[in-house]
């Protein structure tokens, strides 16, 4: 339900619930890191990660698959 990026992927925790978007740009991809449409590939409905650095433009993270 993303109005600005209809292909983003929704970021939720656990006890909190949604905290942001990983978005399916090429402006936003640091490094190695995947847009959300490369990842759809990676699983299907949901997948657990970790997040591993927290920027002051967003945060990196792993999937666990």
């Amino acid at each position: 339900d993303n109005k600005f990026d209809k292909e983003a992927i929704l970021v939720t925790l656990p006890g909190i619930g949604p905290i942001g978007h990983i978005a399916n740009s090429a402006h936003t991809v640091k490094g190695d890191s995947y847009s959300a449409g490369r990842m759809y590939d990676l699983f299907g409905k949901k997948a657990e990660g970790k997040i591993k650095y927290i920027l002051g433009y967003g945060a990196i993270g792993v999937l666990k698959l």
